[in-house]
């Protein structure tokens, strides 16, 4: 009696490592309520005693291993909101293993006693499957705790091998049985040979999966680091252009001045102050330029308004700012993306339609950003994620995206609000004690 106690201990123990491991397989799950928490413990204790019961008549059952993890897989899908594909999936993998490596105490013992599967499967617990199942949990435990982030990158990630994993959990399932079947006469030294085979095999192809998860992983990322590049890219060919326009713009202004110079200087009034006269006007119609006082801000919202006022889109501007949050190249990823989705919308519109509105103030201590745009359509949302009807949907989207970590990095809140004739989007993140001034 003492020696199942200790393996009920053990056992409580391995069975919350498959429930944290379903955690972090799961994640975003929240037990705020305590009735729902109460709930969620409550049906935690029957599956598990329906996992003591069975472990009571055998150290191993395949078909415990098959009905537990669907139940489970059931339990945790309907009251979690989950995926029950995925948390089956999971806990197949975890069980399936555990009990392939107790199969191999089962066949020393089988082995050692001269005994079949059943004699030894349904006999009484001994030492060597309490010490069994304790080295067992240590070992999962170690590996667990040794590549933590690699082995929860793997789970968050495996329904995007769902069917290759159902079929490899089915091959594991198949295994272990095949492994019983093998002791049902009488356990020799070639079972064991076996079933240490097995588990081999059953290891390099988790860490083939790993591995292809990992190269995923690094292959994606070099993809958006790629697209980032080539906006940077975009973005500095576009500052040469603004840079150039400007500078011929200086080269004009000094020529213009000469002219005014040598006008005054040989005493002709008249035409100086016709040409100062033209030129103001020309100026004033062609250069409305927004002065804060923040120079960063003042060159972004210049030079998307060059933009703006080539594809004849209306643009309203209210600005009651002094300083704000983020640094300049933050500020700049913020406003261009902003700005940039909404020019691309608004281009779509009728000539009449085109319209973009910009506020941005400061009220108690808090930066507020809105912007709204004329659309012809509803943005099309998977997720949490904006998509586009352009080609690369990788690409777009991926602005939105670095909106949002700079407005989360801030501590700052972002709303959206649409319909099929306009796109509005608020920005609100507290100021900090030092600011943009």
């Amino acid at each position: 009696m003492l020696i199942f106690l200790c393996y009920c201990i053990i056992e409580t123990a391995t069975w919350g490592l498959g429930i944290w491991i379903l955690r972090k397989a799961c994640n975003g799950i929240e037990l705020n309520n305590k009735q729902k928490k109460a709930i969620s413990i409550g049906i935690y204790c029957v599956i598990y005693f329906i996992h003591i019961y069975n472990m009571w008549n055998s150290y191993v059952s395949n078909i415990s291993v098959l009905v537990e993890s669907i139940v489970l897989g059931i339990f945790y899908g309907c009251y979690f909101k989950v995926s029950i594909w995925k948390v089956s999936i999971v806990e197949l993998l975890y069980w399936i293993n555990v009990s392939l490596f107790r199969v191999s105490i089962l066949i020393i013992e089988g082995i050692y006693k001269k005994n079949n599967l059943i004699e030894v499967n349904r006999d009484a617990h001994s030492l060597w499957k309490c010490i069994g199942s304790l080295l067992i949990f240590i070992f999962i435990y170690c590996i667990l705790k040794k590549n933590i982030k690699s082995i929860e990158t793997f789970f968050n990630n495996l329904s995007e091998y769902g069917k290759s994993a159902l079929i490899f959990c089915v091959i594991q399932w198949c295994m272990l049985s095949y492994n019983m079947w093998l002791g049902i006469q009488e356990f020799e030294q070639v079972d064991l040979a076996v079933n240490i085979f097995l588990i081999l095999i059953a290891q390099f192809y988790l860490q083939y999966l790993m591995l292809k998860l990992a190269q995923q992983k690094v292959l994606a990322e070099n993809q958006r680091l790629d697209i980032v590049q080539e906006i940077l890219q975009k973005r500095n060919d576009e500052l040469q252009t603004f840079y150039l326009k400007r500078r011929e713009q200086i080269h004009k202004i000094h020529h213009d001045m000469m002219y005014v110079y040598h006008c005054l200087k040989n005493k002709k009034i008249l035409e100086a102050e016709t040409f100062l006269e033209t030129y103001i006007f020309e100026y004033q119609k062609s250069n409305k330029f927004v002065w804060t006082g923040l120079s960063f801000l003042d060159f972004m919202i210049n030079y998307k308004k060059e933009s703006m006022d080539r594809k004849n889109i209306n643009f309203k501007l209210y600005l009651s700012v002094y300083e704000y949050p983020f640094e300049d190249v933050e500020l700049g990823v913020l406003l261009g993306n902003l700005l940039d989705n909404a020019i691309e919308a608004a281009e779509k519109c009728e000539q009449n339609k085109r319209f973009i509105n910009l506020q941005i103030s400061n009220l108690k201590r808090t930066f507020v950003l809105r912007l709204k745009n004329s659309s012809t359509e509803k943005p099309k949302i998977i997720g949490k994620r904006f998509f586009t009807s352009k080609e690369d949907k990788f690409a777009h989207g991926m602005g939105v995206a670095q909106v949002e970590k700079i407005v989360n990095k801030y501590n700052g809140e972002i709303d959206y609000q649409y319909d099929s004739e306009y796109f509005k989007v608020d920005v609100i993140v507290p100021l900090q004690n030092k600011g943009k001034i």
